[in-house]
């Protein structure tokens, strides 16, 4: 099996895991670095990876590690040509937000690949979606997903300016990203509270009661369900030969997994014309 992998994050890393004995070759795109906050969690890269490209590290660890013949590119989804996915035999999507999900989305469409796949996570939450020919695509259940978070991954993307749609959004991503740098929890809050109020008018700015509540109380993406997310991803390998096409866990409060054939939108402008 040829694969490609889009996006190398938390569960990107983990379903790279997984492709080995079962990938021939692999393609890893993300147009993302390797920054300070990902050394905890992604276990691919090193501290001398800082500043390198994620699909370049994690497509030599592949290689290097596990055998597999391995290529990268540091390019958007978007940006990558349609002959580069018709030579693969499935797509992993491990991308966080939605604009990225909706244009890998319409590149596989374009595309001669047999496979998409799609994950994600929030929390204790986890979904994988397949689509092919014939399926319900990411645009028919656009309205499944939500934008619980700005797709913040790194400091660099940090919005120019604070809004009151996106104050509580941008900086619980930042307090999420700045709690594991080095440094004592008071300086770290304080640092939160400089770097957030310097984006904000005076009426949206924050305080250290605010973001103290924050730090404390922030539920993190474990990596645990990192990993049952790409397992159930693997699980969806058969795409048209299974009764369901998406599988969804949680484990906030009791476990439970549901497998389900979502319904195509015989009205959706990215697959209306599938037969």
């Amino acid at each position: 099996m040829k694969m490609i992998l889009v996006g190398c994050g938390g569960t990107g890393v983990e379903l790279l895991k997984i492709s080995r004995g079962i990938a021939s070759e692999v393609l890893v795109i993300d147009h993302d670095r390797v920054n300070l906050t990902n050394l905890h969690r992604l276990f691919m890269f090193t501290s001398g990876d800082r500043g390198e490209y994620k699909s370049q590290k994690a497509s030599e660890f592949v290689s290097k590690m596990y055998g597999i013949k391995a290529s990268f590119l540091t390019q958007r989804i978007e940006e990558v040509s349609v002959d580069v996915l018709d030579r693969y035999d499935v797509i992993f999507g491990a991308l966080d937000n939605i604009e990225g999900r909706m244009n890998l989305n319409l590149m596989f469409r374009r595309s001669k690949c047999r496979l998409l796949i799609d994950c994600g996570i929030s929390g204790y939450k986890a979904h994988a979606k397949a689509v092919y020919r014939g399926s319900s695509c990411l645009y028919c259940i656009r309205e499944l997903y939500r934008e619980d978070g700005v797709g913040i991954c790194s400091l660099s993307s940090l919005p120019e300016k604070i809004t009151s749609e996106n104050r509580e959004k941008v900086l619980r991503s930042l307090v999420e990203l700045r709690r594991d740098f080095p440094g004592n929890r008071k300086e770290k809050i304080e640092q939160i509270v400089n770097e957030f109020n310097a984006l904000a008018e005076e009426k949206l700015r924050t305080d250290a009661f605010d973001v103290s509540g924050m730090y404390d109380g922030i539920m993190p993406n474990v990596c645990f369900i990192n990993s049952i997310c790409a397992s159930l991803a693997y699980k969806l390998l058969d795409g048209p030969n299974l009764p369901y096409d998406f599988i969804f866990y949680t484990g906030e409060e009791n476990i439970a997994l549901e497998k389900l054939c979502l319904g195509r939108d015989e009205e959706c402008i990215v697959c209306c014309t599938d037969t």
